[in-house]
C-alpha cells in the first residue's frame, strides 16, 4: 500500500507540474540510475527500430513504454513494449519520461494491473491535453488523421520482460503477451512462474 500511495504521489508532483506557462515536456523529465535496466531498454529500443525501420523512415513515431510491477517485496518486473500511437499511450497513463539513448522511454505502472479495464485508473486527461501530447510525439500520426490519409498496421512484437531482485536482473525474456502473465524465472536454484 505505501509503494501504491508513493506511485501516486510521485504522479500528483508530475502532473501538478504542468502549468500554463511551462507546457514543455522536458521540464519534468526523469534520470534512470540502473545501467542493467538502461541497457536493456537500448536493446530493446534496437530491435523495435529495425522492426519498424521502413514506418519510421516515412515519419512515424515508435517510442518505449516500461511497466512495472511490484512481484513481492524484494522482486520487481520491468515490461518493455512499443508505443506506435496515441492510443497506445492513452492507456498508459499516467506515465513519466526518461530519455534513453537519446529517445523519450514512457514509464508507468498502470497497464500490469489485472483490473484496469474493468475499473477507470485514478487518473485521466482531457482530449485537448491529449491532443497536445499526439502533437508533440505523435505528428505525422495526427497529420494523417487530419488528412484522411489513416493507415492501420498489426504489429505485435515480443514484449520484454526484466525480472530484478532487489537490485540485481535475474531474468530477462522477449515473449509475445500481457503486462500481467506469469513469466518463468530461476530463482534460489529453481525454475517459478512470477
Amino acid at each position: 500500500m505505501r509503494k501504491r500511495c508513493f506511485f501516486l504521489s510521485i504522479c500528483f508532483i508530475i502532473l501538478s507540474c504542468n502549468s500554463e506557462n511551462n507546457r514543455d515536456f522536458e521540464s519534468y523529465l526523469f534520470k534512470l540510475n540502473c545501467s542493467e535496466l538502461e541497457n536493456a531498454i537500448i536493446e530493446y529500443q534496437t530491435k523495435i527500430y529495425v522492426e519498424n525501420e521502413e514506418r519510421i523512415s516515412h515519419g512515424d513515431s515508435v517510442y518505449v513504454c516500461v511497466c512495472s510491477k511490484n512481484i513481492n517485496d524484494s522482486i520487481c518486473r520491468f515490461i518493455l513494449s512499443p508505443v506506435t500511437n496515441i492510443a497506445d499511450l492513452k492507456f498508459e497513463m499516467p506515465f513519466y519520461i526518461c530519455i534513453v539513448n537519446k529517445h523519450p522511454v514512457f514509464f508507468t505502472a498502470y497497464s500490469v494491473h489485472p483490473n484496469y479495464f474493468i475499473n477507470p485508473p485514478f487518473f485521466s486527461m482531457q482530449d485537448k491535453d491529449l491532443a497536445k501530447l499526439a502533437k508533440k510525439f505523435f505528428p505525422k500520426e495526427i497529420n494523417d488523421m487530419n488528412t484522411k490519409k489513416k493507415k492501420t498496421y498489426l504489429y505485435e512484437p515480443a514484449n520484454m520482460y526484466l525480472t530484478f531482485k532487489y537490485d540485481s536482473l535475474i531474468g530477462k525474456r522477449f515473449q509475445r503477451g500481457a503486462c500481467i502473465d506469469h513469466i518463468p524465472v530461476v530463482l534460489d536454484g529453481r525454475e517459478v512462474f512470477l
